[in-house]
């Protein structure tokens, strides 16, 4: 595996750049997932949720190398409990995200209200 050299200050605009992606994803996914069956979809939610699940994983590693960069932990310890902390953040994360996201059920009782 080949080492890839960034600045604290490089991570940090990463990590930001991947949130606003994140917070993107999270308004598709919102907008997109109860739809009327006669309304096409303007994105395909299979691979948006895979690119979703791709920028996470990008997210905890760049969470590790940040807080690496801040406590020297050893590099690309996947095993630690530093990784496990940030991988179930954004485990909650993208629950909190899928909770938020309008099922064609509430959609449904919002209009009968």
């Amino acid at each position: 595996m080949s080492k890839i050299k960034i600045t604290i200050n490089e991570a940090l605009q990463l990590k930001e750049q991947i949130q606003e992606k994140l917070s993107r994803n999270q308004t598709i996914f919102k907008t997109e997932n109860s739809v009327p069956v006669s309304r096409k979809r303007n994105y395909n939610l299979k691979k948006l949720i895979t690119a979703d699940e791709d920028l996470r994983r990008k997210m905890v590693a760049l969470k590790l190398l940040i807080q690496e960069a801040n406590l020297k932990i050893t590099e690309g310890e996947t095993n630690s409990l530093q990784h496990y902390v940030f991988l179930l953040s954004e485990k909650k994360r993208q629950i909190d995200n899928v909770k938020a996201i309008p099922t064609f059920r509430v959609l449904l009782l919002s209009k009968i209200r």
